[in-house]
């Protein structure tokens, strides 16, 4: 009976993510999306009037958007070539909160105190690849537009193997960006020499 509830809940969940809610004219684009592909990210980001979308504030997405988008991600892909297991594991060590930050966009944001250099997030571990391109098309189709317009603005391209992989972080760590000297940005942390703590 609880697995019967569990496949319920999940089932309730990804439709809540998926392509029936959308205008009639955007899922013919999605509908032709996934018959077709071979389309670039930038002509899907018009056809998905990504722009317009982002006019407005985004709100962050919760953990049963998450799970739900894994479990389509497992779908399209296969469970062989998924590199994302089923496993529901929170991939931040601290209490953390992703908030919309006026000018800024979505942001997370400590709940508690992080000490100095303390690890915080375990990336890779709800990494999403896609070897074939098609695979992430259909993807995108699937999936709610706004959400998809989402994934492509998180997505990167990886190297591994002489095979290049387009990738996504399919947990609140999409809404972390990378820092430092290599990447040309300063951190946006405040150091408390006080206590040794970073917030």
């Amino acid at each position: 009976m609880k697995i019967k509830s569990t496949s319920v809940l999940l089932f309730t969940t990804i439709c809540t993510l998926c392509r029936a809610d959308v205008e009639s004219d955007l899922k013919a684009e999605q509908e032709e999306i996934w018959e077709n592909g071979g389309y670039t990210v930038d002509e899907i980001w018009d056809e998905f009037d990504c722009d317009e979308i982002y006019e407005e504030p985004r709100q962050p997405l919760n953990e049963f958007d998450w799970i739900a988008l894994r479990g389509v991600y497992r779908g399209i892909v296969g469970p062989i070539h998924s590199t994302i297991g089923i496993s529901h594991v929170n991939p931040f060590s601290k209490k953390v909160k992703v908030v919309h930050i006026d000018g800024k966009g979505r942001g997370v944001i400590a709940q508690e105190p992080i000490l100095k250099g303390e690890h915080v997030w375990t990336g890779k571990l709800y990494t999403a690849s896609f070897v074939d391109e098609d695979d992430f098309q259909k993807f995108l189709a699937t999936i709610r537009v706004d959400i998809a317009c989402d994934v492509m603005h998180w997505m990167y391209v990886e190297k591994f193997e002489d095979k290049y992989y387009i990738s996504v972080d399919l947990d609140d760590g999409s809404f972390i960006n990378n820092a430092g000297p290599s990447w040309g940005v300063e951190p946006n942390i405040v150091d408390s020499p006080a206590d040794n703590s970073s917030i």
